[in-house]
């Protein structure tokens, strides 16, 4: 958001480009699941996904203040990269574990230590007045993850082709999805108005990219130590309790203006974040159906997608209303429900139980 404001997109128009991306991935998803478990692809994809990345970026660093209608068009084309990009590496390392789930956390910590780096070093290095430093940063990375996907699985069996009635579990299950939607409704307030929150308390880009950093650190060591916690408790009741701590922290944020006061509230990320989705993706094996899990994964994902969409069409504006106050203690409202609607879920025996 900084950069695009610095761009001369503001407001309203701000959140329609940030509402691209999880506008496609209302859909992109869950289609890349099912031709990923339909046809077996795993590794192509994740290689052609991440030059597109890399092109959609460059394509944005061309634009800049320019034309809205190529910034858009770029935008168009990462968020159908993105899909495969972060969905098809969580299929991956749950099908490597298999009945070890539990384990997920120590191999998902990776992708927050990459988060970690970024959020510090971005804060270091690329201001919201760097011009094209930032998009062309980012296109780097993309073109780096390209050559690490060479190594990457390729294959995975293929699926004979879905049926409409073997996705029934998302309507026997809806109550999932629906607390899903309501948290990253909540959460898509803290991606895309917590830098702006900070900024106008007054603190510099250094400290902001920190604070990001310093809640990515409690992410971390939910997600490296936290295997006992995934085993001894089911993904229902880790569910409620993240979500009741989100609403916690989004309130807390939404008064909290001092260097100490938003720092002291950072590592509660562990919890609003790293448990609530971990809690989440383990309970994706519980519900595909003869093996899908790249298919259920797309229905998350594009439930995310569709969370992420309202979020930042209603937060940024609201935003430019009433401040941050405004916006987080509506974020908080809405991770409460969210909570109250976890604990109606349906539990499910353990993967290894119901074989």
């Amino acid at each position: 958001p900084p950069w695009l404001e610095a761009q001369g997109h503001r407001g309203l128009a701000a959140g329609a480009l940030l509402a691209i991306v999880p506008a496609l991935s209302v859909v992109a998803p869950p289609a890349l699941g099912a031709l990923a478990d339909a046809v077996g692809l795993r590794g192509q994809l994740l290689r052609a996904a991440s030059l597109l990345a890399a092109g959609a970026f460059a394509a944005a660093a061309y634009a800049g203040s320019g034309s809205g209608a190529v910034l858009a068009l770029a935008m168009v084309v990462y968020a159908l990269a993105r899909a495969p990009l972060f969905g098809i590496v969580d299929v991956l390392a749950l099908e490597a574990l298999g009945e070890r789930s539990a384990h997920f956390g120590k191999l998902r910590v990776f992708g927050s230590l990459g988060f970690l780096v970024t959020a510090v070093g971005f804060g270091l290095v690329a201001s919201a007045s760097s011009g094209n430093a930032l998009p062309l940063i980012i296109a780097g990375l993309y073109v780096a993850t390209f050559v690490v996907t060479l190594f990457l699985p390729t294959r995975a069996p293929r699926l004979p082709r879905i049926r409409l009635a073997e996705l029934g579990f998302v309507a026997k299950d809806a109550r999932f999805f629906l607390t899903i939607l309501l948290w990253q409704v909540g959460n898509t307030a803290y991606d895309v108005c917590y830098t702006l929150h900070a900024r106008d308390a007054g603190h510099s880009d250094r400290f902001i990219g920190a604070l990001w950093g310093l809640g990515v650190v409690g992410e971390v060591l939910l997600m490296a130590f936290g295997t006992r916690l995934f085993s001894a408790f089911r993904p229902r009741t880790l569910l409620a309790v993240g979500m009741a701590c989100a609403a916690a922290r989004w309130a807390l944020i939404g008064e909290a203006r001092s260097a100490l006061a938003l720092a002291l509230l950072q590592p509660l990320h562990a919890l609003s974040f790293a448990l609530t989705w971990l809690a989440a993706t383990l309970r994706l094996p519980r519900l595909a159906q003869g093996g899908r899990l790249a298919t259920v994964q797309g229905i998350l994902a594009g439930t995310v997608g569709l969370a992420s969409v309202l979020g930042s069409l209603v937060f940024l504006d609201l935003y430019a209303r009433g401040g941050g106050r405004v916006v987080f203690v509506s974020a908080g409202a809405i991770a409460a429900l969210g909570s109250l609607v976890a604990l109606g879920l349906r539990t499910f025996p353990p993967p290894s139980a119901a074989r």
